[in-house]
């Protein structure tokens, strides 16, 4: 969500408290202190062999993980840095031992968060809220039109708490990573789980006209993983073999099938977080359906 919200704020104000930027830093900190615990236990479940250089820093982050984790100074940052930018870490890295495409930004930038001086910048703030509990709000204005986005993510394991204080939204923006087709928790799939979850959202008495749109985020990510992952082993009834378009189409359909309303409320993309053109297509296109709705 932190990436869609990133894009989403691309040219619009976005209205995000700075009055404790002290708070903000530390948020940040902390959740780049965990990305660095997980690349380590990336690292160490792998086959990489790090540079000379790069492995002395690996030794030192090992130590301060086992100790009481990571603490961002500018010594820790350049260990980070240091094995992030070492050639035995490709691209393709992160994707394969589960690391977050914010674990990717904040690496990239580590030199920047562990300056003495460093000021957390918006994106560095929603990017960082994936530690945080409770409810965010944020304020947009596209094209002239005011918009209100509260994200509720972090709440969505209580939501029967408080979903019905949202019904008079206009829209619901439902996010699913598409890499987690073949992810796995206590033997439930993930994509199948944001299935059930998507079908209690969409039919749910609280919003009977409210416009849902669904991004399927990563998908020229997904594109690349189906070659060593296909769709087909953990979606038996998928039988397009490795085809990455017929895959995202069949997920598109998984989830179009769970809207039993049928009053064609319902707009699907599959999207690339990083991709403001895409991400720019998608936000006028809620905001078009804002405002014709507005005027009705």
């Amino acid at each position: 969500m932190g990436e869609i919200l990133q894009q989403l704020m691309d040219g619009s104000e976005i209205n995000l408290a700075k009055s404790d930027l002290a708070h903000h830093r530390n948020n940040v900190h902390r959740y780049v202190a965990t990305c660095a615990k997980a690349l380590i236990d990336s690292i160490k479940d792998s086959d990489v062999h790090l540079s000379s250089d790069a492995n002395h820093c690996y030794n030192y982050l090992c130590n301060l993980v086992a100790d009481s984790g990571a603490t961002i100074n500018e010594e820790t940052g350049r260990a980070i840095d240091a094995i992030w930018r070492d050639n035995s870490i490709n691209k393709e890295f992160y994707l394969e031992y589960g690391l977050t495409s914010s674990a990717r930004y904040f690496f990239d930038g580590i030199n920047r968060i562990a300056a003495p001086n460093y000021t957390p910048t918006d994106a560095d703030i929603i990017r960082s809220r994936r530690l945080h509990r409770g409810v965010f709000e944020y304020g947009f204005d596209i094209d002239g039109l005011t918009i209100n986005f509260v994200d509720v993510g972090s709440q969505s394991s209580q939501r029967g708490k408080w979903i019905h204080q949202f019904s008079e939204v206009t829209a619901v923006l439902f996010v699913v990573d598409i890499l987690c087709y073949d992810n796995y928790i206590s033997e439930h799939n993930e994509m199948k789980d944001r299935l059930v979850l998507f079908d209690s959202v969409i039919n749910s008495k609280w919003f009977p006209n409210n416009t849902i749109v669904l991004f399927l985020s990563n998908i020229s990510e997904f594109r690349r993983k189906l070659a060593r992952s296909p769709l087909r082993d953990h979606f038996p009834g998928f039988d397009g073999s490795k085809n990455p378009d017929q895959a995202a189409e069949y997920l598109v359909h998984q989830f179009k099938q769970m809207d039993r309303s049928l009053r064609n409320r319902l707009y699907t993309y599959t999207v690339d977080p990083y991709d403001a053109s895409n991400i720019r297509l998608v936000a006028a296109a809620i905001n078009e359906d804002l405002r014709r709705r507005s005027q009705a």
